[in-house]
């Protein structure tokens, strides 16, 4: 009889080793919540990871202006060449001298020769095949220029999806 006093049964050591268990963690518990040890390091991890975001999408942005910046001197180079050779030169000249400029390869490099009118509202180049414009005017020949060119962005979190740039200039040669 002492001995079933002594030792508890089955049931009742389950019990008290999942007393002891709850105390434990509570006593884990409430050491963590006094604990700030590492307290730094948290805060470090939380505010790191959005400014490392933030970093991310300023490269990228910086990269896209680089990227369009190329771009423009490589049309307004083409735009040029169109210039100072005037009538006698090609649209594959001028391809390959924006294609040049560039350095890397643009996603569209297109240049067109052709006899154009200015039409006024909204301004643009209207496509003439001989005669007089609609304003009375004769057409002029003139060059447009365009280049387009998506830019590999490293950080793709970060990126824009299907961000493209595009560039054009148009010279009148005559």
């Amino acid at each position: 009889m002492v001995e079933s006093l002594m030792q508890p049964n089955g049931n009742e050591a389950g019990r008290n080793r999942a007393r002891i268990g709850s105390l434990r963690t509570a006593a884990i518990a409430a050491r963590l919540v006094r604990c700030n040890r590492a307290v730094a390091s948290l805060e470090f991890a939380a505010v790191g990871t959005i400014l490392m975001l933030l970093l991310a999408g300023c490269i990228d942005l910086g990269l896209a202006y680089y990227y369009r910046a190329r771009l423009a001197g490589a049309v307004s180079a083409g735009a040029e060449y169109a210039v100072l050779n005037g009538s006698t030169v090609t649209s594959s000249n001028i391809r390959s001298i924006v294609a040049g400029t560039l350095g890397f390869t643009p996603d569209s490099n297109n240049a067109t020769v052709g006899t154009y009118c200015i039409q006024s509202s909204p301004v643009a180049l209207v496509a003439q095949n001989g005669g007089t414009c609609a304003d009375g005017s004769s057409p002029g020949t003139y060059a447009i220029v365009t280049a387009g060119y998506t830019p590999p962005f490293p950080v793709p979190l970060a990126s824009f999806s299907g961000f493209a740039l595009s560039e054009s200039a148009s010279v009148r040669l005559q």
